[in-house]
C-alpha cells in the first residue's frame, strides 16, 4: 500500500493512504468548481471524518495494546481504517472487547457533545435547536452552520454504521464472530460470518443499484473484498499452525551488502529480476524493495547506502508456529523473518516458502 506516515503513537505508524488524498483533492477540485460556498463547511466535514476514523482506529488499538497485542500500523482509507497486527485475537472476549472500543468511542464523543451543548453550555448555541433536527430536509444546512453539529453527526454515523453492520471487515462483523466464537471454534465461527458478510455485501450493491447510491456500492465492493480476504486468512492459519517450517529455513541467505549505494543494488536487482532483496547489516539483516529505491530521489542514489534505507527484519523464536510468522509478514509488510533458536541466529523463512507450504498442505488436505 502506499501511504504517508503522518505521526507515531505507542509505537503504532499512523498512515494516511494516498486514495484519502486522492478524494479530498478531488472533492476540493469539484466544490472549488460547481460549489464553491460548500467548499469551506465540506472541507471541515471532512477533517472531522479523518479525526473521528483515527481516534476510532486508535481506540481499538490501544484496547489490543492492553490485551498484549502488537499493532504495528493503522492506514486511513477515505471508507475507514485498517489496524494491521502481528496477531489476530482469537480469544472471543478478546475480539469483543476490541470490536467494541471504536464505536463505544465514537458514541462517548457524540455524548459528550450533546451533554456540553444542551446541558453544560447552552446559552452558546454550539448545536442546533432541539426542533430543526426533526426535519431531516434541514441536515445540509445544520451541518453548514454548527461545526460542532458536524462533529457529531460524523461519529454517530461512523460508530452505527460500523456497529450495527454485521459483516466483516468492520466491527459489527468481528462483534458478531466473536458472538459466534463463544460456541464454536475460530475458523468455523470466521467461516459462518464471512458467509454473512458477502450476502450483504451482495444486498447492498444491489440496493445500491436500484436508488443509485454510490457510496453503497463502495460498501459493498470493500465487504466483499474484505469478507474474502479474512476467509482467507484463517484459511491459511488453519492449513499453517500444525506445518513444520524448519525444511524451508534459509541457514545461508544471499543478501546484498548494505555498503551498496542505491544505483549498484538497483542494476543488480534488475540483472536479477529482483523486487525484493535482503540486505546484509552491521547487525544482522534488513530488507529494501524497488518500492523503497523509488522513494528516494534519484540524484541521491550515488550518495545514498542500501544500510540508510532498509528496514529491520521482524524476529521471532524457532517455536514460534508457521501461522503466527506469517500473521507478522502480512501486518508488518516485510517479507521475510529471522529465525532465532538458542538466543543465535538460526535463519531466515520467507513469505514465498510460507505460500509454497500452505499451498502443499491444503493440496494434500482436500485430496
Amino acid at each position: 500500500m502506499n501511504s504517508l506516515r503522518i505521526a507515531r503513537v505507542k509505537g503504532i505508524s499512523l498512515e494516511l493512504h494516498s486514495t484519502f488524498l486522492l478524494f479530498i483533492i478531488a472533492i476540493a477540485a469539484f466544490l472549488a468548481i460547481f460549489e464553491p460556498e460548500s467548499l469551506a463547511p465540506t472541507m471541515l466535514l471532512l477533517f472531522f471524518l479523518f479525526l473521528s476514523v483515527l481516534l476510532h482506529e486508535l481506540s481499538h488499538s490501544l484496547v489490543a495494546l492492553s490485551k498484549g497485542f502488537k499493532i504495528e500500523r493503522i492506514i486511513l482509507l477515505p471508507i475507514g481504517g485498517i489496524a494491521a497486527a502481528e496477531e489476530l485475537p482469537e480469544k472471543p472476549k478478546d475480539e469483543l472487547l476490541i470490536a467494541l472500543a471504536g464505536p463505544f468511542f465514537n458514541f462517548a464523543l457524540a455524548f459528550l457533545i450533546i451533554f456540553i451543548a444542551y446541558f453544560a453550555l447552552p446559552g452558546l448555541n454550539l448545536l442546533p435547536p432541539v426542533k430543526a433536527l426533526q426535519n431531516p430536509a434541514n441536515l445540509e444546512n445544520l451541518l453548514n452552520q454548527y461545526p460542532l453539529f458536524s462533529l457529531l453527526w460524523v461519529n454517530v454515523i461512523l460508530g452505527a454504521f460500523n456497529l450495527f453492520v454485521p459483516a466483516l471487515p468492520m466491527d459489527g462483523g468481528r462483534v458478531l464472530r466473536a458472538l459466534l466464537a463463544f460456541r464454536m471454534n475460530f475458523e468455523k465461527a470466521t467461516f459462518v460470518a464471512t458467509r454473512i458478510s458477502i450476502f450483504l455485501a451482495i444486498a447492498m450493491f444491489v440496493f445500491g443499484l436500484l436508488v443509485g447510491n454510490f457510496w453503497l456500492w463502495i460498501i459493498a465492493v470493500f465487504v466483499w473484498i474484505g469478507a474474502n480476504a479474512e476467509m482467507q486468512s484463517a484459511s491459511l492459519k488453519q492449513a499453517l499452525r500444525p506445518v513444520n517450517y524448519e525444511k524451508v529455513i534459509n541457514q545461508s541467505p544471499k543478501a546484498f551488502s548494505g555498503l551498496l549505494n542505491l544505483e549498484e543494488a538497483f542494476e543488480k536487482m534488475r540483472e536479477k529480476n529482483q523486487v525484493e532483496v535482503l540486505v546484509e547489516l552491521e547487525s544482522g539483516f534488513g530488507f529494501v524493495s524497488a518500492e523503497m529505491l523509488s522513494r528516494v530521489k534519484r540524484a541521491l542514489w550515488f550518495e545514498t547506502r542500501l544500510a540508510d534505507i532498509a528496514a529491520k527484519l521482524p524476529i521471532m523464536l524457532a517455536s514460534s508456529p508457521a501461522d503466527k510468522l506469517f500473521q507478522t509478514i502480512q501486518s508488518t509488510g516485510i517479507p521475510f523473518v529471522i529465525i532465532v533458536k538458542n538466543r543465535q541466529f538460526f535463519g531466515i523463512v520467507s513469505e514465498k516458502d510460507l505460500q509454497k507450504l500452505y499451498r502443499l498442505e491444503k493440496a494434500e488436505q482436500t485430496s
